[in-house]
């Protein structure tokens, strides 16, 4: 990691055209690309989440406290 990122690791977290002017794309790139991880790790938790509960029951529990909304 380059001494730039960890600065920018202990700030606040850059605006969206930070971003997108630091990788040269524009701003609705950035949210797509956020957007698009953000339900990645959502559904790969939910996935990890579902193998380890042993109940739908416990699963949507666990999913709500997690991530605080009910899993589809």
């Amino acid at each position: 990691m380059h001494r730039d990122e960890h600065v920018r690791l202990r700030n606040a977290r850059p605006s969206y055209a930070t971003l997108a002017e630091e990788f040269q794309i524009a701003v609705t790139d950035v949210t797509n690309y956020l957007a698009f991880a953000r339900r990645e790790f959502r559904r790969c938790v939910l996935a990890q989440l579902r193998d380890m509960t042993g109940s739908d029951e416990e699963f949507q529990r666990e999913a709500r406290s997690l991530l605080g909304v009910d899993p589809k």
